[in-house]
């Protein structure tokens, strides 16, 4: 897929979300408590994409 291009169809799926987390404990809570907590959603999928990012001064 690429950069920009809409998701896979799938029946009810119209939102994409990216997050950046530290933890997995914050994503955790961000799944549950934030996109949870919206009005309308009943199921999310998710797909992680695990990297390292590094920091040189």
């Amino acid at each position: 897929m690429r950069c920009g291009s809409p998701p896979p169809s799938r029946a009810g799926a119209n939102l994409a979300v990216l997050v950046l987390c530290r933890f997995t404990g914050d994503l955790y809570s961000y799944l549950s408590e934030r996109l949870g907590g919206l009005t309308g959603v009943q199921s999310a999928e998710t797909t992680l994409a695990l990297g390292r990012v590094t920091y040189a001064p």
